[in-house]
Parts: structure tokens; sequence; C-alpha cells
């Protein structure tokens, strides 16, 4: 299989291509097979609709609630065994890895994702997770490697050295939650488990699905744990949108000392407008959403009902 053939698979995530990719034999580094070779010496995770083979009594499986390891053949399957407890799907991220990774793209993994990134060499790196009770059976190619158990943040890790410099080592986890994450990268002990321990819930986004007809975007760019956005007016009057999900470490100046303040709700939430003393001044509506942690401000030339408008827009990206 040739290296555009990969790429098209790994954009459809098609079984059969990546069942072959795992089943290729590497033998060398061959910079046309790059992506074939980094992706099945990535421990890629591929999808598998299959169940695997129990090898415990019925009677252990009923008693067995968590993640499984079994080994079949040259691969281990990992699945979830037992009724899984519904919580609220989380979305996480890397909030640490080494300088000089490039990022490649996302694939979504039904209510997970899988994250790849690419070195200077040409290897991927891969980062994914699925929640608690993800229907699906995890294949990972390392049986031939040195195999440790570890821990991530307390829990229970599982880590695959690679025995060759051409091929990817893997810790693979869950949480207290029962979520399930892999890493696989061209990385030592040390580094897979410190990228392990820094992953994190990932913030929410938001963007703004309403503004008036005469706002123009300008631009925006990110602060700890939120956006700014800011748009202008026929009359050059700046309007700004900022929420952040980190307010006890950002702090949003809002300086509205003379100004009449006024409790609204937006959508049950509390939240107040700020109205100027003067034309000159934009008005403003702050919120926050304590079901997500975030705050929420909206200022510009606008009457009440029109920032209550903005900010009843406000959905998440």
């Amino acid at each position: 299989m040739n290296t555009q053939l990969f790429s098209d698979a790994m954009g459809e995530l098609n079984e059969k291509y990546v069942m072959e990719a795992v089943s290729y034999q590497r033998k060398t580094k061959s910079l046309s097979r790059v992506w074939l070779s980094r992706v099945a010496s990535i421990l890629l995770v591929f999808l598998l609709t299959g169940s695997a083979i129990l090898t415990f009594s019925v009677e252990a499986r009923a008693a067995f609630f968590g993640w499984v390891r079994e080994q079949a053949d040259n691969f281990y399957h990992y699945f979830f065994e037992g009724e899984a407890v519904p919580t609220q799907p989380v979305k996480y991220e890397l909030g640490w890895m080494p300088e000089g990774l490039e990022y490649v793209t996302t694939l979504d993994i039904d209510n997970g994702e899988c994250y790849i990134y690419k070195d200077a060499q040409g290897f991927l790196i891969q980062f994914s997770y699925v929640p608690n009770g993800d229907n699906r059976s995890w294949g990972v190619d390392g049986v031939d490697d040195i195999q440790k158990t570890v821990t991530v943040n307390g829990n229970k890790a599982d880590l695959y050295i690679s025995r060759t410099d051409d091929q990817t080592s893997s810790i693979i986890w869950a949480n207290e939650r029962n979520d399930f994450f892999t890493i696989s990268a061209p990385f030592d002990e040390e580094t897979l488990i410190k990228m392990a321990e820094n992953v994190r819930v990932k913030p929410l986004r938001y963007e703004l699905s309403y503004v008036p007809e005469n706002c123009i975007f300008v631009t925006s760019y990110e602060t700890a744990g939120g956006e700014v956005y800011i748009y202008t007016d026929e009359r050059d009057t700046l309007i700004q949108f900022t929420y952040t999900s980190e307010p006890e470490n950002e702090s949003v100046y809002v300086d509205y000392a003379g100004y009449t303040e006024k409790k609204v709700s937006v959508h049950e939430n509390t939240g107040s407008i700020f109205i100027a003393p003067n034309k000159e001044e934009t008005d403003g509506i702050v919120w926050t959403d304590p079901d997500t942690n975030t705050l929420f401000f909206i200022s510009g030339h606008f009457d009440e009902d029109t920032l209550i408008q903005m900010a009843e827009s406000v959905t998440e990206k």
C-alpha cells in the first residue's frame, strides 16, 4: 500500500486499510513508506467492530468492571467489560509535549478523538481517548516490546517500549472516570509518562452566532482558558466578545465605574448589564455559566435587548 493510499485511509478510517497497515512487516525506514510505517509502528489505535474472545469464565466476566487487556496472536486487545455508569462527556488534550512537534490532524472517534502530530524525522505521534463503556476493541502490537507497569497521576498504566529505533513506544491507561487513553511516540519512558500526566480537560470554545449587521469581524486571539473576538462598526467603535474558562487564573478587566448596573438573566444564568453614562463610552454585559465555570463579557454601542440577544447567541464551537 503506497503513501497516498494510506493517507486516504487515514481520512476514512476504513478498517481494511487500518488492518493492512497493522499487519505490515516493518523492516526498513524507507522514506517512501514513511506514513505507513510510522502509523503502523505508532500502535495506531485501530477500530475493530468485532468483539474480542474472552479467555476467562462467564462468572468472572459478570463480576468484572473496567478496561480489560487480552493477548490475541501478536496483538493485545483492550476493551471495556461491564455496565458503564453514564458520565458527562469530557474532551481532552495534551497539556504538554516535546518541542518541535507539528500538528497534522484530528480524527473523531464517536465520543472521543485521535490527535496526530509528527516530528522532524517524520515519525507520527498519536494521542487518543474514548469515554468509559465505549463499544470498541483497541488493538496494540506491543507483544514484542519491553513492557512495564507504571502510574499516571495515581492510575495504573501499561508502558510499551520499542526495542528498535524505527518504531514508536506507547503508554496506555484509564483515569478515575474509566476514560481510556493512549499515547504512541518515539520517546523514552520519562517523556511518555510526562505527556500522559499532563493530559487535561480541553477548555470549551465559544463563538457568537449573532452579531448586528453593522458589525465587521477584525481579529481574534487566545487567552488563558478562552478567547477574545474583536469587531468594529461603521463608526469605528470596537465591539468585544471575551470568555475564559479559567476565571480564577485569568482577569477580565472591566472598567465600569460610574456606569448604571442592571441585573439580567442569560439563559437562566445571572448577569449584569452596565449602561454607560455618556454616548462616548460603550455598554457591556457580563455573565457566568456555573456549569462550565466560564465567564463571558460583551461590550459595544448596543441597547439592552441587543446585548442580551448577542449573549444568548453564544454557542460552543
